[in-house]
């Protein structure tokens, strides 16, 4: 994966202010990242000051507030190279 490329799990917590639309146009949007993401997700710090394109993939499974997997774990969708299974 380059420099300019991160891939996490992350889920919305379920609060009123997870999301949030602008009166004068655009939306804020909360993640809630686990601990075994943090590594991956704190490179986002060095994107600041840029633009960045979201792609959002719905996982295959429930999770609590903070990301946690409830029925399954990270490792059982994975493929070996680190992409999310068919």
């Amino acid at each position: 994966m380059s420099n300019d490329t991160l891939e996490f799990i992350a889920s919305i917590p379920g609060t009123q202010t997870a999301i949030q639309v602008h009166g004068s146009g655009g939306m804020r949007i909360v993640l809630d990242i686990p601990d075994k993401e943090v590594g991956n997700a704190i490179k986002i710090m060095m994107m600041t000051k840029h633009n960045l394109k979201v792609t959002i993939e719905k996982l295959p499974h429930e999770t609590y507030g903070t990301g946690q997997v409830k029925k399954t774990k990270k490792e059982d969708w994975l493929k070996p190279t680190g992409k999310p299974a068919d």
